[in-house]
Parts: structure tokens; sequence; C-alpha cells
């Protein structure tokens, strides 16, 4: 019902066999098989330890002079007067405007990966910097963030800042659960709409989850990377963030939705005109904010 990407059409498998003959896209058209068949890839190494640190000094010194935004659920506040080790607690749209993490939004691996999956070159729509473990429910993104008329269009990636060991709240994921099927809040719609569709339903999409895993036989898998690894996930599969078992561990991370540039994320329909900018960025890549002016 919601195809827009080929790899969620008849004829992906067969695309992707045609990948495998190329020796420039070999290694890449692995990644898309088991992001095609699980609905999550891991590229190891994709982003360089150094560029992490970069990213890191540039984000502690623009939290700290109040240039950034974080929210804690519906909350949006100066990032300098947030606590960034309250899980849930989140950087907003580093990505425009630090270089350093418009670097690790599109390193070459990110960026290769999301060009062969767009076939169009991608828009970082949405940045989320994790101090600590997310702790949220699982999950599907599409519920929460929306592109307009391809809401599958979207792609995530998971972009690991250190280390991760367990018991940090480290990213839980339902292999597989891509392939559940629409959950419907309203007729054509996978988004849920709060005020209009009320709590109970919500409820009843994160019992949901669950119950078919059960029925398919899934098993939450963690993610336990180390620096500077990427996970990427398709736009339903399941995920969430385990229980911090170790309090005052970090577990600092990067998450960036993307889509396709020609589609466009929901914040940008509404927007007023000089905030409706794709902005090409020195890396290829396209980057929009609905926080931030991009000029």
């Amino acid at each position: 019902m919601f195809e827009s990407l080929w790899i969620d059409c008849e004829g992906a498998e067969a695309t992707l066999a045609g990948l495998d003959r190329y020796g420039e896209t070999r290694a890449m058209a692995h990644h898309l098989r088991h992001f095609w068949q699980f609905g999550y890839c891991i590229i190891k190494g994709a982003v360089a330890r150094e560029q992490i640190d970069t990213y890191l000094a540039e984000l502690a010194r623009d939290v700290a002079r109040g240039a950034l935004l974080a929210s804690h659920g519906h909350k949006i506040v100066n990032a300098a007067k947030a606590d960034l080790r309250t899980p849930l607690t989140k950087v907003l749209d580093s990505h425009v405007y630090s270089p350093a993490a418009c670097e690790l939004a599109f390193s070459p691996p990110v960026k290769l990966f999301l060009d062969m999956l767009f076939r169009q070159p991608p828009l970082a729509f949405q940045s989320l910097y994790f101090e600590v473990g997310s702790t949220q429910a699982i999950h599907n993104d599409t519920a929460y963030v929306v592109v307009d008329d391809h809401p599958k269009s979207l792609c995530a990636a998971w972009i690991a800042l250190e280390d991760v060991v367990p018991g940090s709240g480290e990213l839980l994921y339902y292999p597989g659960s891509h392939r559940y099927g629409d959950f419907l809040y309203g007729p054509g719609r996978k988004n849920w709409a709060s005020e209009e569709d009320g709590n109970a339903i919500h409820d009843h999409h994160l019992f949901w989850i669950h119950e078919e895993a059960k029925r398919r036989g899934l098993t939450a898998e963690s993610f336990l990377p180390e620096k500077g690894d990427v996970l990427f996930w398709h736009a339903d599969l399941c995920h969430g963030g385990g229980e911090i078992k170790e309090p005052g561990r970090t577990r600092r991370s990067l998450v960036v939705h993307y889509c396709p540039v020609t589609e466009s994320p929901h914040y940008l329909t509404g927007a007023p005109g000089d905030m409706r900018t794709k902005k090409l960025s020195s890396n290829g890549g396209y980057i929009s904010s609905m926080y931030f002016h991009i000029e």
C-alpha cells in the first residue's frame, strides 16, 4: 500500500542480484540485501573516530553557548539548560548547525548506502543527539516521523559515538519486523495524530508490535557497536531503547532521519516560505530543519 522505495517493491531481489555482479557495488549490495531481508544493516567503521571527536567537541561548545535546542518529550528548551543525561532528552538538528555533524551524516559509506537505497541524493531532515540511552518503548518511526506522500521512504542511521556496552540502554530491535504490514491510525495514515486519535490506539500499537513478534517467532536483538559503526533501519523496523541498568553510564549516539531529496518531511508543508529549504551540503547530500533557518 505504501511502497515507494525499490527495495520494498516486487523485483527487489532480482535488483540486488544484479548489484552483486559489479565489484564497486558488491560490498554495498550485501548491506542492502540484509536491509531488505531483516529491515536493518550494520556498516562497521563507517564514520572515522577522529570525525566523531571533532563533532563531540563542537557539540559541547555549541551547547554551552546556547546555540542549540534540546527536547524532552514535547518540551523544547535551550540545550544549555537541559540535563542531557536524562533519558529521552536529545539535542535537535545539530546536522544543520555543526559542520562536523554534517560530515558524520554524509560520511562516504553512509552517503553511498543512501544513494543506492534512494536512487537519488538523500535529504537529512532531522537529527537527534543522545548522551544516554533513550529508554523509548519499541516503536515504528512511521508513527511519529512523517514524510508526506510516501511515509515508507524514510530511512534512519544510528551512529555510535562511543563503544556501547551492555546495560547502557542500548538500541533494541526486532529483525524482520519491517514486514509486519501497515498499522493504520486512520484511512491511509500510518502516523499518530495524538489529539485526533487519542492514546488508546497508540497504546494498542505498541502492544501489537510485541504480540506480532511473538506470533512470528521474532526475538529482540541489541546493538553493541564500536565507535564509528552505523546501523541503518527501515522506516517500519520496530526498535527502541533498552533499560539503563548502570545509571551514570553514557551511550552517546547520533540518529539521523533521511528521505530522498524529492520527498518532503511533513514539517516543511506548513513551514514559512523561508524555512522550506533543502540545502545542498559540501558532502553531496541535502539538509533541512524544522528548528533552524538554513542560509
